[in-house]
């Protein structure tokens, strides 16, 4: 992941980067968990900021954050979105020449939904870029499954200012879901990381092992 960055990014890296946050897993499954609109919500609340960016601190965003417990099913399906949006990524950022971050700014520009110009000095057709936003709506139904909250309605789109997220300058834009989607997502990992802090204090008064919360993280089949 990105430390300071307009928007949060996560890939595959070689060793030797320097100034990076680093989760040691080949998980595509926990490349997916932490790339979703889901993650971020999380990160949003519980980052810092430098100047106008956001600042992933492991301790405050990713120990914190209650991933959930997928089932076989879910990890096949996870898995399998997770490695169409990675090899669809890194085809656009070949194809383009392109950066991360550069990627991701022309994900989150609305022009970019038509053809009919050039889009920071990027040239059309920006058939890619839409599909990564197609594939990223399907990354964030997949973790919301993950949860089991099937039910909840992401609603993407494009959302400026504040509606975007906290942060956000007016005039700036976000392919991400709906603010009030956002609101109850934020509300229920709140209400599951206390539930599993409490059900963690529990256990160790009764002197009982903690399970991993993410023990799927390193698995080798995901």
């Amino acid at each position: 992941g990105l430390p300071a960055a307009p928007s949060a990014a996560y890939a595959w890296l070689p060793k030797g980067h320097h100034a990076l946050g680093v989760l040691a897993s080949g998980s595509t499954v926990s490349m997916v968990m932490l790339q979703g609109s889901i993650h971020a919500v999380w990160l949003v609340q519980f980052s810092s900021s430098l100047r106008t960016d956001t600042r992933y601190s492991i301790s405050d965003c990713f120990e914190t954050f209650p991933f959930p417990m997928p089932t076989e099913v879910h990890l096949r399906r996870l898995t399998d979105i997770g490695n169409a949006y990675d090899a669809h990524r890194r085809s656009s950022c070949l194809t383009r020449q392109l950066g991360l971050t550069k990627i991701y700014n022309l994900f989150h520009d609305p022009a970019t939904e038509s053809d009919d110009a050039p889009v920071q000095k990027a040239s059309p057709s920006f058939d890619d870029i839409r599909r990564l936003r197609a594939l990223h709506v399907e990354v964030d139904r997949a973790v919301l499954g993950a949860y089991g909250w099937d039910e909840l309605d992401p609603r993407h789109g494009f959302y400026q200012g504040r509606d975007a997220g906290t942060g956000i300058a007016d005039d700036d834009f976000r392919f991400t879901i709906h603010p009030d989607t956002r609101a109850e997502i934020l509300r229920r990992l709140l209400t599951l990381n206390h539930e599993r802090a409490a059900e963690e204090e529990a256990m160790i008064e009764r002197g009982e092992e903690i399970p991993s919360a993410f023990s799927w993280l390193t698995t080798d089949d995901h």
